[in-house]
């Protein structure tokens, strides 16, 4: 056998390994090491400076929302049956029921407005079935309608509600103008988002909350960031995945929102069809009935 093909099974394991290293030291050298200060401040140029988000006093969203899923039980069940004509032959039953097609589920994407006004105003509207629920946190205090549950009249946010929507961030995110906020970023090394190299950033808020921002390492746009929710009552940890990017009079605007966590037995996505900057939103829409 000829020597330039005497290669044995260790040193082709070397090689290969030799390829792997290199590979992967060539995709690490793709994404310098920036520190924390270095990806905020890419961060604020991407998504349209801090002199423009600094012009916004409110912005204004139209779009769908996920509120779960319709599990139908499609007609000619067994049970659909059971009440049926007695005079069928079991043989005849069964192929009534194979003929029966049967529905996926289907996802109810509710119509929602969500109007944001600085500092920390804001309000949700939600339709279903013909009525509005209304959610509004005026920067101290907040109130909701709940007509889905059967409460049609204005209640007060219990305290647990205040607290939550009192760490909300601001209408330009936990990255812009942090230290004005009282926020100590860090960083806390690269991690994958849906197959994105990130930049994953440690924000420990004024009120000692810690939030987590993950950042793209080619857009420098957020991709991720966590938060806490009410979810039956209780506050729990979530994280929303942010994607579909539009520049809306020279600022960078997700156009879809994913948001998975405890107590979410699916997904829940939001996808943003209209967005009005600088709208005109006064107090009163803040304000208890």
């Amino acid at each position: 056998m000829n020597n330039h093909y005497r290669l044995s099974i260790p040193s082709k394991l070397c090689v290969c390994l030799g390829v792997i290293v290199f590979l992967t030291s060539a995709a690490r050298a793709e994404t310098p090491p920036l520190g924390a200060a270095q990806v905020v401040d890419k961060n604020v140029v991407a998504r349209g400076g801090a002199t423009a988000w600094g012009a916004i006093r409110s912005i204004s969203f139209v779009g769908k929302i996920d509120a779960g899923r319709t599990h139908p039980t499609p007609p000619g069940t067994v049970d659909s049956y059971s009440t049926g004509p007695s005079n069928l032959r079991p043989g005849q039953r069964r192929m009534m029921i194979a003929e029966t097609p049967v529905k996926p589920e289907e996802v109810i994407a509710l119509p929602f407005r969500l109007e944001l006004k600085r500092p920390r105003k804001s309000r949700l509207e939600l339709d279903f079935a013909g009525d509005t629920a209304i959610q509004v946190y005026d920067g101290s205090a907040g109130w909701k309608v709940r007509p889905f549950m059967g409460r049609t009249t204005v209640e007060s946010f219990t305290p647990a509600e205040i607290k939550i929507a009192a760490s909300q961030q601001e209408l330009d995110g936990l990255l812009i103008n942090a230290a004005a906020k009282g926020s100590q970023i860090r960083m806390e090394g690269m991690d994958s988002v849906n197959g994105v190299r990130a930049y994953k950033l440690r924000v420990a808020l004024r009120d000692g909350d810690v939030r987590r921002v993950w950042v793209d390492a080619a857009t420098f746009l957020d991709v991720k960031v966590d938060g806490i929710r009410d979810v039956g009552g209780r506050s729990r940890a979530m994280t929303t995945l942010l994607s579909d990017y539009r520049r809306i009079d020279g600022v960078m605007i997700p156009f879809k929102m994913e948001t998975h966590g405890v107590g979410l037995k699916d997904a829940e996505r939001i996808v943003v069809e209209k967005v009005v900057i600088n709208a005109d939103l006064p107090d009163t829409r803040f304000a208890k009935p």
